[in-house]
């Protein structure tokens, strides 16, 4: 009997339509399913009520990209939505969210070009990295005072034109609230500027850094 699904067992397979779980899985990859874009409905074990998600243990895994849903509530109990979850799901125009939800990971949503307007309710403490990438029609993300943390590029890639830049150099009310008033246009060439940076310290930061380490025991060689 199969005991586990391992990382990338049916990553890209397009035409699989249906997933039956048998009870004797104990372990499923996160990646085992990943971009299966025809998937409409997961059945078996983890599968949820709906049988529409993969949920281990509270974490949403995979959602059925091909399931041709409009909308689709998040099922409760569900606190981690994995990476990549929802991902290029060109179906979906509202998605909304449980009060018992913690984490967005990594391109949970990425590729969504439908989605319009989302509300993160105010138990989310981290919204990970490129979260709502390439969500081309994006216009509204409503953010609670509960997240902590929001890494890089959550909402990269949206229609640039359609917002502004603020700017602040300390993290008070007064500071962020005045910086609303004098937010700017989105510069391109700060933008790029950024990513070079960041290009660079991938390339020689890193290595850089471990070699001054080793030699005068300095932390970062910087930039």
């Amino acid at each position: 009997a199969i005991s586990s699904i391992d990382c990338g067992a049916f990553t890209h397979c397009s035409r699989i339509n249906t997933i039956s779980i048998p009870e004797s899985v104990t372990t499923i990859d996160d990646t085992a399913f990943h971009y299966c874009s025809s998937i409409r409905y997961f059945y078996g074990k983890y599968s949820s009520s709906d049988n529409r998600c993969i949920i281990i243990n509270g974490e949403l895994l995979w959602f059925a990209l091909g399931s041709g849903l409009e909308s689709y509530t998040i099922p409760d109990g569900v606190t981690i939505i994995n990476s990549s979850a929802f991902y290029s799901d060109m179906e979906l125009t509202n998605i909304s969210f449980p009060e018992s939800l913690t984490e967005i990971q990594s391109h949970a949503f990425s590729g969504c070009k439908n989605i319009s307007e989302v509300t993160i309710p105010d138990s989310v403490s981290t919204i990970s990295v490129e979260s709502f990438y390439d969500c081309d029609n994006l216009k509204e993300i409503f953010i609670p005072e509960s997240v902590t943390t929001i890494m890089n590029d959550v909402i990269w890639y949206l229609k640039e034109n359609n917002y502004e830049r603020i700017v602040f150099n300390e993290i008070t009310k007064d500071a962020i609230l005045n910086s609303f008033s004098k937010a700017r246009k989105i510069d391109d060439l700060m933008v790029r500027s950024q990513e070079t940076r960041r290009i660079l310290d991938r390339i020689i930061g890193f290595r850089l850094s471990k070699l001054m380490q080793s030699k005068t025991g300095g932390k970062s060689a910087g930039r």
